[in-house]
This record gives C-alpha cells, structure tokens and sequence, in this order.
C-alpha cells in the first residue's frame, strides 16, 4: 500500500479477501499529556484495581456464607 500522508484514502486493491483500502487520519496531536489528565489515567486505574479486589472479596464472602443442603 505504500506510505500515506494525513488524511489520505489510498487507491482500491483487490487481494483474495476481496477489496480494500487504507488511510492514515491520526496525527498524534490530539494526545493529552497535560498533568490532571495523567492525574485522572492513574485515579482511574487506582480505582478500577480497588473495584476489583473488593468485588473478589465480597464474592469469597459469599461463598464462605453460602450453605448448601444436598438430599437424596
């Protein structure tokens, strides 16, 4: 396919998977790396494990409670 400038939508190529193309619209400039954003990525990730462990505990909790009376 060749290297792409931005924005830029290359020629149609049929290969045995049928038609295709490709583009290149990223150009990196969007990224954040201001610091309440990395603050916000590193409180997301603190509180997504915390969500995590709780929810692993609460469960074994559960099944530690949990009574279970099998008759025949």
């Amino acid at each position: 396919m060749g290297k792409l400038d931005i924005n830029q939508i290359s020629d149609p190529v049929q290969s045995q998977f049928g038609w295709a193309f490709d583009s290149s619209s990223w150009t990196g400039e969007n990224k954040d790396d201001s610091l309440e954003h990395k603050k916000n990525m590193v409180r997301d990730a603190i509180r997504k494990r915390k969500i995590e462990e709780e929810t692993e505990l609460w469960m074994r909790r559960l099944r530690d409670e949990a009574y279970v009376e099998i008759y025949q």
